[in-house]
């Protein structure tokens, strides 16, 4: 994206959120078009990853959802806070993230038989502040392979999950 200045000011608070709104949602169209490196579509990949956050559920962060697409995943979790953890409010998502990106990262390559960077060094991370945007987001994660064309259904696409607790409130 290329940024035109054509003011020489700094940009308000609204006309930064609405840049940043707008950058989201261009990446967004972008990764479901599923443009770019498809490695996730492999599904030795794509498992390996599912199985691999599964892994820490319950004891470092709690899933509530995940889609694994082509392309790029989305996952809604909870950090869970560790008595020892630095004073830093994001430090449990970066050593989080920090390890899932290191060892699928790692795993992927020999499965695929490659070598090099499998994720991209940054992640889009977003800070949920009340129940509505958690099911905004939470629509947003299960319905993202229908949007890409990929199924009909969220729970036909096999690298989307959601907990038992929103899988009950979902047919509840």
């Amino acid at each position: 994206m290329e940024i035109v200045k054509t003011q020489n000011r700094k940009l308000t608070d609204q006309e930064e959120a609405r840049l940043k709104y707008l950058e989201s949602t261009n990446i967004q169209r972008y990764l479901d078009k599923g443009i770019g490196n498809c490695w996730l579509k492999e599904p030795s990949v794509a498992e390996m990853v599912k199985e691999s956050i599964h892994y820490f559920d319950g004891s470092r962060y709690v899933s509530h959802a995940l889609c694994i697409m082509p392309n790029h995943l989305h996952w809604l979790l909870t950090p869970m806070c560790e008595s020892n953890s630095s004073s830093r409010v994001d430090s449990p998502l970066i050593s989080i993230m920090h390890s899932i990106k290191s060892y699928t990262s790692h795993q992927a390559n020999k499965l695929l038989k490659r070598h090099g960077r499998f994720w991209s060094k940054e992640y889009y991370d977003h800070l949920v502040r009340s129940s509505e945007e958690f099911g905004r987001l939470l629509i947003y994660i299960l319905e993202n392979p229908l949007k890409a064309g990929l199924c009909r259904r969220w729970d036909e696409w096999p690298w989307t999950t959601c907990s038992d607790k929103i899988r009950a409130s979902l047919n509840a």
